[in-house]
């Protein structure tokens, strides 16, 4: 062999006796690896134990006081779902008021119209009833200073004999007291054969009174009256505020209330006079016939 080929197998016996001492360098490593990470893996456990030690209370407060948020934010939103129940309510029943109020104020506004047409009815009325009343201040006799003869007397008798019945009442009455007589007596009216002359009424029958209307139309006024101030005083007692100044409706109703009340009185004096002269009249008859 030459010296190059005894140099090349030197040399590779070398190499090869380094790739040995190489492997086992490489196998004490692997082996020294494995035990540190036998090493690092209880390490690792201890550390888990001793962090379960000493924060292990902590992870259970923390854990409750989540829980406890959880709870809360539940309770939250339950409140939030009831108070938006509660607007959409609350909504409704306002529209439910606007409504309500939209109705009351046109049904003041439909009173007042009905109203002001009832008070000019009741003004041309008044004006009716002032005229008959300046006709029955006046004499409401047909006849009078007629002498007290027989003979005056028998066509007085004919007369009522011949009056169409169906619409007028004749009757007659004593005037001028004669002499000699004490007029003291006879206050109240003295009777024929005290009187010197005849005085001849002719009245009208049926429901025609001297203020111009019937009883039955007093008695309808009467009703129409007692129903428009309760209406008035239901929309007062609905929409008055006490401690607050009354709006422009409810002002108008009690001004209305107070008007109202005024008629009232005024045709519930009527009723009673037109009662009294009914007994009057009929109290005057008996006596003169």
């Amino acid at each position: 062999m030459s010296k190059y080929e005894v140099k090349l197998v030197n040399i590779g016996e070398e190499v090869d006796n380094r790739i040995r001492e190489l492997e086992i360098e490489v196998k004490d490593i692997r082996k020294a690896n494995d035990n540190l990470t036998r090493a690092n893996e209880s390490y690792r456990q201890e550390n888990i134990d001793l962090r379960k030690e000493q924060f292990g209370v902590e992870v259970a407060m923390l854990t409750k006081k989540v829980d406890d948020l959880k709870r809360e934010i539940e309770i939250h939103e339950k409140a939030e779902k009831y108070n938006a129940d509660k607007v959409l309510r609350l909504v409704k029943e306002k529209k439910e008021l606007e409504k309500e109020n939209k109705d009351a104020i046109n049904e003041g506004v439909y009173l007042r119209n009905e109203n002001e047409g009832y008070l000019e009815e009741i003004k041309e009325l008044k004006e009716r009833n002032a005229f008959l009343e300046k006709l029955h201040s006046q004499h409401r006799y047909v006849f009078s200073e007629i002498p007290n003869t027989e003979e005056n007397m028998k066509m007085v008798k004919l007369m009522k004999k011949h009056i169409n019945k169906d619409r007028y009442t004749l009757r007659w009455r004593g005037q001028y007291l004669i002499d000699g007589e004490d007029w003291k007596k006879y206050t109240d009216g003295q009777p024929m054969n005290k009187s010197k002359c005849i005085r001849v009424y002719i009245d009208s029958k049926g429901d025609d009174t001297t203020e111009g209307f019937k009883e039955s139309e007093v008695q309808t006024i009467i009703n129409a009256l007692d129903t428009h101030i309760d209406k008035c005083q239901e929309f007062v007692s609905t929409w008055e505020i006490e401690g607050e100044t009354d709006d422009e409706d409810v002002t108008w109703n009690k001004q209305d209330i107070k008007q109202s009340r005024q008629l009232l009185s005024y045709f519930t004096e009527m009723q009673t006079h037109l009662e009294e002269s009914k007994l009057a009249r009929a109290e005057v008859t008996n006596n003169v016939t």
